[in-house]
């Protein structure tokens, strides 16, 4: 007679491995995404040389600042959204974009995949 026969249970495993292996892929992620806008900024003025890419504690994301003072500033937005006088030069929104639409999918995958290979 047929049926399921559980020999082996590693779902408990994979629960416990699965959080910090996404949380890693985020933060290797951002870190890149961060370093490619980086590579590409506008650099008319020193006030945008500086990206940075922080992550907060005990959660599962990044955030990723362009400009000094972690992007608090307004002159990053000029040149991504353009202004009355000057059109827009958008750098950081496609870039992340078709990194969210490409790269950062197949690296999650990747990362599960390994998390759940025991």
């Amino acid at each position: 007679m047929g049926g399921w026969h559980v020999r082996r249970n590693d779902f408990p495993k994979i629960i416990r491995k699965l959080p910090k292996a996404i949380d890693d892929q985020v933060d290797d992620d951002g870190n890149d995404l961060s370093q490619d806008i980086a590579e590409v900024i506008w650099k008319d003025t020193g006030l945008l040389a500086r990206v940075t890419a922080n992550h907060p504690a005990g959660t599962n994301h990044c955030e990723i600042s362009v400009g000094y003072y972690l992007g608090h500033g307004f002159y990053s937005g000029f040149n991504e959204f353009g202004t009355v006088r000057q059109a827009a030069r958008p750098i950081v929104g496609p870039l992340a974009n078709d990194y969210g639409a490409t790269i950062l999918p197949r690296n999650m995958t990747r990362a599960v995949q390994e998390a759940c290979d025991i």
